[in-house]
C-alpha cells in the first residue's frame, strides 16, 4: 500500500483519472470535478478562516469584501454577496461593520438613487494590504510541494473551467456576476 493510499482511503490514487468523455461506467465520485472542486473549496475556506481568526475583528469574509472592492470585481452589495456566497441580510451586516470601522463607504448611484454601491476607503485599502500576507502565506504553505509549472497549469485550467461554466449558464440564471469574469 502506498503512502497516498494510506492518506486517502477508498481513493485509487494510482489510477489515472478517466478520459473524456466521461461515461457512467468511468465516473467515480471521488475523482469527479464537482466533488473535487467542492471539497477543495471547503478545505480552503476553513484554512483561510483559521488564518484570519484571533487577530482583531476582521475575519476572512471581511478580507474577501475588501479585496473584491480593491480589485474592482464587485461594487454592489448584491454582487459582493453572490461572490462570497452569503445572504443579503448577512451582507448588510458585514458592510455595516466595515463602514463603522471606516473601511468602506456606501455610495448612492447618480443614475438610480435606489441603487447603492460600496466603495473602499483609503483605510480599507490599507487594511486589505495589511491582511494580504496572511492569505499569501497560507497558499504558499499549501502549494509548497507544487512545482512552478504545476501551479501555473492549475491556475490556467481552473480559469478555463470557470469560463466554460460561466458560458454554460442559462440566460437569466447567472449565479456568478459577470463583473467577476476572468
Amino acid at each position: 500500500m502506498s503512502r497516498d493510499d494510506e492518506e486517502h482511503p477508498g481513493v485509487d490514487t494510482a489510477a489515472d483519472p478517466p478520459s473524456l468523455p466521461i461515461t457512467p461506467e468511468t465516473y467515480r465520485l471521488r475523482r469527479s470535478i464537482g466533488f473535487l472542486l467542492k471539497g477543495n473549496a471547503k478545505l480552503a475556506m476553513a484554512l483561510a478562516e483559521d488564518a484570519f481568526a484571533g487577530e482583531g475583528d476582521l475575519g476572512f469574509v471581511h478580507f474577501m469584501v475588501l479585496m473584491l472592492l480593491r480589485e474592482g470585481v464587485a461594487r454592489t452589495p448584491g454582487d459582493l454577496g453572490a461572490l462570497i456566497g452569503i445572504t443579503s441580510g448577512a451582507m448588510t451586516r458585514l458592510v455595516d461593520h466595515l463602514e463603522r470601522k471606516g473601511l468602506v463607504a456606501r455610495e448612492r448611484s447618480r443614475r438610480d438613487r435606489r441603487s447603492v454601491g460600496i466603495g473602499l476607503t483609503g483605510s480599507g485599502a490599507k487594511a486589505a494590504d495589511a491582511l494580504l500576507p496572511r492569505l499569501v502565506g497560507l497558499w504558499n504553505g499549501v502549494l509548497a510541494d507544487f512545482e512552478p509549472g504545476e501551479y501555473r497549469l492549475l491556475v490556467l485550467l481552473l480559469e478555463k473551467l470557470f469560463r466554460a461554466l460561466q458560458a454554460s449558464q442559462k440566460p437569466g440564471r447567472e449565479v456568478f456576476p459577470r463583473s467577476a469574469s476572468i
